[in-house]
């Protein structure tokens, strides 16, 4: 089966789970890609919490567990990313499973858009990363999380074979 993970920032020497589901699954005999942004963080979670963000290389990188990575350019909306090229990815890669990391990113949308415009008839998980230690408390980011709940979660849901939540609070 050829599975591709998209998810706005992979670092491997961090781990966390795009790493190691992807290493799993490429044990058990899967073609496995990440299409992925070349930040390691978000620029505003950088300036908030002094870390060392990085960027890599844009392009394939081989990561050490043997799975691929392309990684492409992205626009910043807050801390979402907008993947550019990721629709001509998706086409070009031809998976059978795209499992997206983070439903409230404008990778979701995305994802959808891919889904509906070409008819895609593989499978669709969403992996939900929200949980109240991550979410802004802004009155724009709260009126911007409950319309994408209200909006665009339904049409996620109604097209995806798999929603994942990670924790109770975010299903």
């Amino acid at each position: 089966m050829r599975i591709v993970h998209v998810t706005q920032f992979i670092v491997p020497e961090r781990g966390y789970q795009d790493y190691y589901l992807t290493d799993a699954q490429q044990r058990l005999g899967h073609e496995v890609f990440v299409l992925s942004s070349r930040g390691s963080e978000a620029i505003d979670t950088v300036r908030k919490h002094y870390t060392d963000a990085y960027l890599y290389n844009a392009g394939l990188e081989r990561f050490p567990n043997g799975v691929m990575v392309h990684r492409v350019d992205a626009y910043q909306l807050s801390t979402r990313l907008f993947l550019r090229g990721l629709g001509r990815e998706l086409r070009r890669l031809r998976p059978d499973w795209i499992i997206v990391h983070g439903v409230l990113s404008l990778i979701a949308p995305q994802v959808l858009w891919f889904a509906v415009t070409t008819g895609f008839e593989g499978r669709i998980t969403m992996d939900d990363h929200r949980s109240a230690g991550n979410r802004r408390r802004s009155f724009s980011a709260r009126l911007a999380c409950w319309l994408f709940r209200q909006v665009v979660t339904p049409l996620l849901r109604r097209k995806c074979h798999d929603y994942v939540a990670v924790t109770p609070e975010t299903v």
